[in-house]
């Protein structure tokens, strides 16, 4: 693939991808009747030159929902780190959580800026206004499972007590630690000199069956000591969403 169309297939299809790439609508099922949530993957890269509008989207989405059940998070692949520039917070893991995504979503590649919605709905990461429609559909549809997380940090790691409430048998327990603050300015790439700055990336990934139990996640030892837990509950078969929450680390400098 070209340059030019690697990293959204050009900037022309931004307006068409916002469209027709989110045509993947959940499957109708018994409407859950807890309080909506909207669970936010962004798929990004160092090392691609149209990342940095959507991860600034994620930032000021962020702001925006601050009162609302809206949980942020940006995944950083590997899969661009050929054109020079080796991404920091990029991970095979979540290249391959991305792709796992094409069969639920309907679509046949993987590209970035991609942005999800609670596992079902997907669009260009750069385009504000679909977020914001995206968002606003998912806080209507509801949820039917509680997630509860009691956090004890340490000087290395946070320790997550969990509890699911209503969750379903082929649903799995994400749990997820994020950290803000950080930059970087590459010296390859497709960025190259550009001052690129980060919130909310995924530093650490666990999953489980979904119910109670603990786990620890380890801190990564750069950047500052700004972090959050997310967790929700996700069905592996359909990658639809059951319920979400966040909590803030709260650690010493």
């Amino acid at each position: 693939m070209g340059r030019v169309a690697k990293c959204v297939w050009a900037a022309a299809l931004l307006t068409a991808c916002a469209g027709e790439l989110s045509e993947a609508e959940p499957a109708p099922e018994e409407s859950p009747d807890g309080p909506g949530f909207a669970v936010l993957e962004l798929y990004t890269s160092e090392g691609c030159n149209a990342c940095p509008r959507a991860e600034y989207h994620l930032n000021l989405i962020e702001d925006d929902y601050d009162d609302q059940p809206v949980l942020p998070m940006a995944w950083h692949i590997d899969y661009w780190d050929y054109l020079g520039w080796r991404d920091p917070y990029g991970d095979p893991r979540y290249t391959e959580r991305q792709e796992d995504y094409k069969e639920a979503l309907g679509t046949t590649r993987r590209y970035t800026p991609q942005a999800i919605v609670n596992g079902q709905t997907h669009f260009v990461g750069s385009v504000r206004r679909a977020a914001d429609e995206h968002i606003a559909a998912a806080l209507e549809r509801g949820s039917y499972a509680e997630v509860l997380l009691t956090l004890t940090p340490a000087e290395d790691e946070v320790h997550v007590a969990y509890d699911v409430i209503g969750g379903r048998e082929a649903d799995e327990l994400h749990v997820v630690l994020v950290q803000s603050g950080l930059a970087n300015t590459p010296d390859a790439g497709e960025n190259r000199g550009v001052l690129l700055e980060h919130d909310n990336v995924v530093r650490r990934w666990s999953r489980v069956v979904a119910g109670s139990g603990e786990l620890s996640l380890q801190f990564p030892a750069d950047g500052p000591r700004d972090f959050d837990v997310l967790a929700w509950v996700q069905d592996e078969d359909t990658k639809r969403m059951g319920g979400a929450t966040k909590a803030t680390v709260e650690t010493t400098p």
